[in-house]
Formats: structure tokens, C-alpha cells, sequence
């Protein structure tokens, strides 16, 4: 069970788990997920770390979308945006 699926249980928030056999082979895994369960990739989203160096804001958006980093600065009120590392995503 993930993090987000205890805590959704610990504040008894109802939810459901939809799974699939992953591909190792595939690296667009919200294009995937949307195919293998049979939805279009404007129901699925992706949850995206970027980080100003300082801190670490979270963007959420269909997986076929797109993030703009500048977009993104201006909505958060910061100068600049860069993508967190993976391994500081993953933390």
C-alpha cells in the first residue's frame, strides 16, 4: 500500500486502486496507464516535483499535457522553475 492510499485510509476517505501489468520497456507510464485501463489520457494525471531551489512545489495535470515551467513560476510566485531529480522526487 502507497503513502497516499494509508493516509486515505487513516481519514476513512473512500477510494479505489485500478491496476495493470506495467511494461518495463515503456517510459510514458500515464499514457500507459491510461491505455491498459481503457480510459483517455484526459481522465489520468500526472503529478510532477519542480523546485526553485528552495523549495519544492507539486503540478498536477492530465498526462497528455504539458507543464509550463514559466507558467508554473508565475502561479507559484517564484522567479524560476526547474524539474526536481527523480531521487528528490521519489523522497
Amino acid at each position: 500500500m502507497t503513502p497516499a492510499c494509508r493516509l486515505l485510509k487513516q481519514k476513512k476517505i473512500e477510494f479505489s486502486v485500478h491496476e495493470y501489468e506495467h511494461d518495463p520497456a515503456c517510459s510514458n507510464f500515464g499514457a500507459e496507464a491510461a491505455t491498459k485501463l481503457g480510459l483517455q489520457e484526459r481522465e489520468v494525471f500526472k503529478t510532477l516535483l519542480v523546485t526553485d531551489g528552495k523549495q519544492y512545489f507539486v503540478c498536477v495535470l492530465p498526462v497528455s499535457g504539458r507543464l509550463s515551467l514559466k507558467k508554473a513560476a508565475q502561479a507559484f510566485g517564484v522567479k524560476k522553475l526547474a524539474m526536481a531529480q527523480p531521487a528528490d522526487a521519489e523522497r
